[in-house]
């Protein structure tokens, strides 16, 4: 047989030659597919820009988007003190209140009774003691007038307007004077009643029988006096007697 090495030596380099052409080859397709990627990512920005740069929030590749969420909307759930997606922020308290506190005891009765009353209790302006135990009477407002003296006109006018069937005056003469009961009476046209005993504890009784004929299962006891002499604030708890 005849020595084949330079025939083989041929076919080595022939197949070296041909394999650095097709590595080449690819080099080129990887290079080209390089440089069209590349194309088509700047034609994305670009297009972007054109358009108002909302895609530029955008993952180039798989087209989702990256931007924060600032809108109105997202503003307000970040700034809501129970976060995103939480129950709604309390709204602001309302002020109801007058120039002093009879002014502002009519405030509240024009707030709470705005179609009138069958009932209007009349306290003493100087101490709450009676007042505080009235506050479980269901059938009208508290007005607070001075125990003697003149009444402010302001009273009169909102038993007007209330239209009660009787005003009823808390506690004892020396409460609310009979010359205040009277002036209640004649300038309002209403009958007046008055609920009292021989001390504030004693109104305090009465009033709870005044409120409660019938009785009730629950019964508060307070502190009549308190550290200053003004009562127990806890008075009129869940609408039962104090």
């Amino acid at each position: 047989m005849k020595p084949q090495t330079q025939n083989m030596d041929v076919k080595v380099q022939e197949a070296s030659t041909e394999a650095r052409r097709i590595g080449f080859l690819h080099g080129r397709v990887r290079l080209g597919r390089f440089v069209v990627a590349g194309a088509a990512l700047a034609g994305m920005v670009a297009v972007s820009m054109f358009a108002g740069g909302t895609d530029l929030d955008r993952d180039p590749l798989l087209g989702l988007s990256t931007q924060t969420d600032t809108s109105a909307s997202g503003a307000a759930d970040l700034n809501d003190p129970a976060g995103p997606g939480g129950a709604p922020a309390p709204s602001a308290p309302t002020r109801v209140g007058g120039g002093g506190a009879t002014s502002t005891s009519i405030a509240i009765s024009q707030r709470a009774f705005p179609g009138g009353a069958s009932e209007v209790y009349v306290a003493r302006l100087d101490n709450p003691v009676d007042a505080l135990p009235a506050s479980v009477l269901p059938k009208g407002p508290i007005l607070l007038a001075p125990s003697i003296g003149n009444v402010p006109p302001e009273v009169f006018n909102e038993i007007r307007r209330l239209n009660p069937s009787r005003v009823v005056v808390l506690g004892g003469p020396g409460a609310i004077s009979d010359d205040v009961a009277q002036q209640l009476n004649t300038y309002t046209g209403k009958p007046v009643q008055r609920v009292y005993g021989a001390t504030r504890v004693g109104t305090a009784a009465e009033i709870a029988k005044f409120a409660f004929v019938g009785g009730n299962p629950v019964v508060y006891l307070a502190n009549a006096y308190g550290p200053s002499g003004a009562g127990s604030p806890r008075c009129g708890f869940r609408r039962n007697p104090v």
